[in-house]
């Protein structure tokens, strides 16, 4: 009798202590169902795309035993996207329900056309700098990499083949928006703005990248409150090339 006792007891024991494991990795995550979540995000998609490697970035915690896990393609850097893995052993790209990430974001072309984007933008930076030196252009876009931020296929999309090589020749083709904020000492007038859109507008048109559509606002320099400046911008808003 004492021995069955003290079997029922290890069980016991044993039970509450996987009880506490349990109720630990549902509230804070744990090392173990991180990587189960990156192997299988890479097995998930290599089976989507035989033929490629792909790496696992950071497992992200979503939720109770629920990580979320981009994966890259070593052959294509246009085909990365979100798988993931839900109480370890449920795996899919459907990150929002209903919509498969690989589709969404690989098959559709966002991928493929947001990088190009951000080489356009890249190159206009250099052009701006080369063309435009009396202008400040302030870093606000991804996360402050980016002084331009360049949208191909404004508003309505474009169509884009996987891992294409960027070239100005694609705005030709494609419509594009140009965005920027620029540093501006004083107070920036609606005259001033015009003027600096035309600058960026020839100075862009000159060396082969027309931009279909330009977003440029104006902000005041200085060590005045956050709120104080937003009151003294002059913003463009989307406007088309030829109306300015």
């Amino acid at each position: 009798m004492k021995r069955v006792k003290r079997i029922l007891a290890g069980i016991l024991g044993i039970a509450i202590i996987v009880g506490l494991l349990l109720f630990y990795d549902g509230a804070n995550g744990d090392p173990l169902s991180e990587a189960q979540a990156k192997r299988r995000a890479v097995a998930y998609a290599e089976k989507l795309y035989p033929g490629q490697t792909f790496s696992a970035g950071d497992a992200l915690r979503d939720g109770p035993f629920v990580y979320r896990v981009e994966v890259r393609s070593e052959e294509s850097a246009d085909t990365h996207f979100e798988v993931v893995t839900r109480h370890w052993t449920d795996t899919s790209d459907e990150v929002t329900e209903g919509v498969a990430e690989h589709e969404r974001l690989v098959e559709s072309g966002f991928n493929t056309g947001f990088r190009l984007g951000l080489e356009a933008a890249e190159q206009a930076e250099q052009v701006l700098k080369s063309q435009t030196p009396e202008l400040t252009f302030l870093n606000v876009y991804g996360a402050g990499e980016y002084s331009v931020f360049v949208e191909l296929g404004y508003p309505d999309g474009a169509n884009f083949v996987l891992d294409q090589t960027f070239s100005t020749e694609i705005l030709e083709r494609v419509p594009a928006k140009f965005s920027a904020q620029v540093s501006w000492e004083g107070t920036p007038t609606e005259e001033d703005l015009k003027e600096v859109l035309k600058k960026i507008k020839t100075a862009l048109e000159e060396q082969g990248m027309p931009m279909a559509f330009y977003d440029v606002i104006l902000v005041p320099e200085g060590e005045t409150e956050y709120e104080e400046r937003l009151e003294t911008i002059v913003e463009s808003g989307i406007i088309a090339a030829e109306e300015i």
